[in-house]
Protein backbone atom coordinates (compact mmCIF):
# COMPACT_ATOMS: atom_id res chain seq x y z
CA UNK A 1 0.00 0.00 0.00
CA UNK A 2 2.79 2.51 0.62
CA UNK A 3 4.00 2.10 -2.83
CA UNK A 4 0.81 3.59 -3.74
CA UNK A 5 0.66 6.50 -1.48
CA UNK A 6 2.08 9.72 -3.51
CA UNK A 7 2.84 11.73 -0.25
CA UNK A 8 2.18 12.22 3.31
CA UNK A 9 1.50 15.75 4.40
CA UNK A 10 1.11 16.83 8.52
CA UNK A 11 -2.61 17.01 9.73
CA UNK A 12 -5.11 17.71 12.17
CA UNK A 13 -8.03 15.60 12.69
CA UNK A 14 -11.20 17.60 13.89
CA UNK A 15 -13.52 14.86 16.03
CA UNK A 16 -17.11 15.35 17.42
CA UNK A 17 -19.61 13.14 18.50
CA UNK A 18 -23.14 13.04 18.46
CA UNK A 19 -23.05 10.55 21.12
CA UNK A 20 -23.49 12.14 24.99
CA UNK A 21 -21.57 12.91 27.21
CA UNK A 22 -18.86 10.96 24.76
CA UNK A 23 -20.18 7.72 26.19
CA UNK A 24 -19.70 5.88 23.24
CA UNK A 25 -19.24 1.66 21.98
CA UNK A 26 -18.52 0.14 18.82
CA UNK A 27 -22.37 0.54 17.21
CA UNK A 28 -22.30 3.89 18.42
CA UNK A 29 -18.75 4.66 16.66
CA UNK A 30 -19.94 3.42 13.48
CA UNK A 31 -23.03 5.16 13.20
CA UNK A 32 -21.32 8.40 14.29
CA UNK A 33 -18.42 8.16 11.26
CA UNK A 34 -15.66 7.36 13.88
CA UNK A 35 -16.46 10.74 15.33
CA UNK A 36 -14.92 11.98 12.46
CA UNK A 37 -15.76 15.93 11.82
CA UNK A 38 -13.40 17.46 9.52
CA UNK A 39 -9.49 17.65 9.22
CA UNK A 40 -6.62 20.38 8.59
CA UNK A 41 -3.80 19.35 6.37
CA UNK A 42 -0.23 21.32 5.76
CA UNK A 43 1.20 22.44 2.59
CA UNK A 44 4.04 20.67 3.05
CA UNK A 45 4.26 16.78 0.78
CA UNK A 46 6.75 14.12 0.87
CA UNK A 47 7.45 11.05 -0.14
CA UNK A 48 6.52 8.40 1.98
CA UNK A 49 10.03 6.65 0.72
CA UNK A 50 11.56 10.31 1.92
CA UNK A 51 10.84 9.76 5.72
CA UNK A 52 11.02 7.26 8.37
CA UNK A 53 7.22 6.66 8.79
CA UNK A 54 7.67 5.05 12.50
CA UNK A 55 9.77 8.09 13.82
CA UNK A 56 7.97 11.28 13.30
CA UNK A 57 8.27 13.41 16.31
CA UNK A 58 5.05 15.46 16.80
CA UNK A 59 4.54 18.11 19.23
CA UNK A 60 0.95 20.24 19.64
CA UNK A 61 0.67 23.61 20.91
CA UNK A 62 -2.55 25.21 21.90
CA UNK A 63 -2.52 28.72 21.92
CA UNK A 64 1.45 28.91 21.67
CA UNK A 65 1.19 26.46 24.89
CA UNK A 66 2.68 22.89 25.02
CA UNK A 67 0.02 20.21 25.41
CA UNK A 68 1.27 17.13 23.58
CA UNK A 69 3.96 15.35 22.19
CA UNK A 70 3.74 12.07 20.44
CA UNK A 71 5.92 9.66 17.89
CA UNK A 72 4.07 8.33 14.84
CA UNK A 73 4.67 4.72 16.00
CA UNK A 74 1.76 5.11 18.05
CA UNK A 75 -0.17 4.61 15.33
CA UNK A 76 -0.25 0.64 15.10
CA UNK A 77 3.80 0.91 15.15
CA UNK A 78 3.66 2.45 11.72
CA UNK A 79 1.10 4.98 10.22
CA UNK A 80 1.38 2.97 7.19
CA UNK A 81 -0.02 0.08 8.68
CA UNK A 82 -3.28 1.57 9.47
CA UNK A 83 -3.64 2.46 5.89
CA UNK A 84 -3.01 -0.91 4.54
CA UNK A 85 -5.16 -2.54 6.81
CA UNK A 86 -7.70 0.17 5.65
CA UNK A 87 -7.05 -0.88 1.92
CA UNK A 88 -7.50 -4.56 2.96
CA UNK A 89 -10.29 -4.36 4.58
CA UNK A 90 -12.48 -2.09 2.38
CA UNK A 91 -11.88 -4.19 -0.96
CA UNK A 92 -13.92 -6.75 0.89
CA UNK A 93 -17.10 -4.72 0.11
CA UNK A 94 -15.57 -4.42 -3.15
CA UNK A 95 -14.51 -0.55 -2.38
CA UNK A 96 -11.00 0.13 -3.40
CA UNK A 97 -8.68 3.39 -2.26
CA UNK A 98 -8.24 5.72 -5.42
CA UNK A 99 -5.75 8.09 -6.26
CA UNK A 100 -6.31 11.32 -4.46
CA UNK A 101 -7.82 9.82 -1.29
CA UNK A 102 -6.84 11.36 1.82
CA UNK A 103 -6.68 8.75 4.70
CA UNK A 104 -6.12 10.00 8.42
CA UNK A 105 -4.31 6.78 9.71
CA UNK A 106 -4.69 8.18 13.52
CA UNK A 107 -3.33 10.13 16.25
CA UNK A 108 -0.26 10.27 18.13
CA UNK A 109 -1.67 12.44 21.01
CA UNK A 110 -4.73 12.82 22.76
CA UNK A 111 -7.40 14.28 21.95
CA UNK A 112 -8.27 18.17 23.17
CA UNK A 113 -11.60 19.74 23.63
CA UNK A 114 -11.51 23.25 21.88
CA UNK A 115 -13.37 26.91 22.52
CA UNK A 116 -13.49 29.94 20.34
CA UNK A 117 -9.84 31.20 19.71
CA UNK A 118 -8.06 28.44 19.91
CA UNK A 119 -5.38 28.32 18.13
CA UNK A 120 -3.72 25.47 17.34
CA UNK A 121 -0.38 24.28 15.65
CA UNK A 122 1.29 20.87 15.08
CA UNK A 123 5.08 20.42 14.22
CA UNK A 124 5.69 16.97 12.48
CA UNK A 125 9.74 16.09 12.41
CA UNK A 126 10.96 16.31 8.39
CA UNK A 127 6.92 16.92 7.58
CA UNK A 128 6.41 20.06 8.56
CA UNK A 129 3.93 21.70 10.46
CA UNK A 130 0.02 22.33 10.36
CA UNK A 131 -1.96 25.50 12.08
CA UNK A 132 -6.00 26.41 12.62
CA UNK A 133 -7.78 28.39 14.79
CA UNK A 134 -11.33 28.03 16.11
CA UNK A 135 -13.76 31.15 15.78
Amino acid sequence: MIAATEFVVPSIELIDTRIKEWKIGICDTIADNASYAGHAIGAQRVRPGDIDLTSIQATLLRNDELVAEGCSDAVLGNPAAGVAWLAQEVEGFGVQLKAGDIVLPGSCTRAFDVRPGDRFHAEFSGLGSVSLQFK
